[in-house]
This record gives structure tokens, sequence and C-alpha cells, in this order.
């Protein structure tokens, strides 16, 4: 798959530009960044059709992420708040039921479940409470902001393992 412009404008504003400007404001070296991994995913994503952006939504993410970036001040929080316009970009468009990489993939309401780094899960409805949980790793969703409220694991939260 060739890589998105849009993906790899998201991935380097979510994973490259807030490590290269703590750097410049540490003195420290980048590090590692994710950008080629996030925009490897969000590209297979977008090219296949599974998740689709919101446009009028893509720049002012962007924009938000650059000018969150623009100073040091950002380095003084131990947690960023979420940028609305980044959070409602991605719409999932895969049914219950159906093959998925990511819940960023599933419709409102759904969650990709049994995801992983290697294998594909099956987006469905929230799990009842008692069921196992938080056994999955959901790689696009580590790099990009997103609903998580719209892809609940659970009916209730996740806890040390379990729905409740």
């Amino acid at each position: 798959v060739n890589p998105s412009p849009l993906a790899q404008r998201v991935c380097q504003a979510t994973q490259r530009l807030p490590r290269e400007q703590r750097a410049a404001c540490s003195g420290e070296s980048v590090g590692v960044t994710f950008e080629a991994e996030c925009t490897r995913m969000l590209s297979a994503a977008l090219a296949s059709g599974a998740v689709r952006p919101v446009e009028s939504l893509d720049g002012r993410c962007v924009n938000a992420l650059e000018a969150r970036y623009a100073t040091c001040d950002f380095t003084e929080y131990t947690t960023l708040p979420p940028i609305a316009a980044c959070v409602e970009l991605w719409q999932g468009q895969l049914e219950a039921g159906a093959v998925c990489r990511s819940s960023l993939e599933c419709q409102t309401g759904l969650h990709c479940h049994g995801v992983g780094p290697t294998v594909s899960g099956v987006c469905g409805a929230p799990k009842p409470t008692g069921a196992t949980c938080g056994t999955a790793i959901d790689g696009l969703a580590a790099y990009v902001s997103w609903k998580e409220a719209d892809h609940a694991e659970c009916t209730g939260r996740c806890t040390q393992g379990r729905c409740r």
C-alpha cells in the first residue's frame, strides 16, 4: 500500500512533531518515533476503505497539533487533553462480524475483539459483565487520537482483565 498523504501528515504531527519539539526544548535527542509504522497502518486502513476521515477535520487536527507543539509550554504537563478535531477525525466503516485490524475500523458502538499486532480481530458489540477483556493490542489505536468511548470493549469498564 502506498503511503496516504493524509496518513503521512497526521502521523508526522502525532508521532514525530511532539518528539522533535520535546528534544528541542530539552536539548536531548529525538529518540525513536513511530511515524513510519503509524503511516503504514493508517494508510492500509484508509486504502481498504475500513476507515474514512471527516474531511473538514483533517486540516484542523494537524493545525491544532502544530499549534500545541509550537512552544515548549506542552513540556510542563504529564498528559495533554485530547484535541477534538483529532478525536473526531476517523469514522469506522466495518459492520458487526467484519474482520478488522483496529477498533477505528469498526462502526460506532463496535469494538475490534481479538485484534493484535499479527492477528486480525472481528468487529462486535461490547462484551457483557464478567467477560475477559484487556488482552488485545490495537496497534493503530495506539498511534492516533480516537474516540475510545465509541468503541468500548465492555458494556461497563474493563478492570483487572474483566468487564465490570
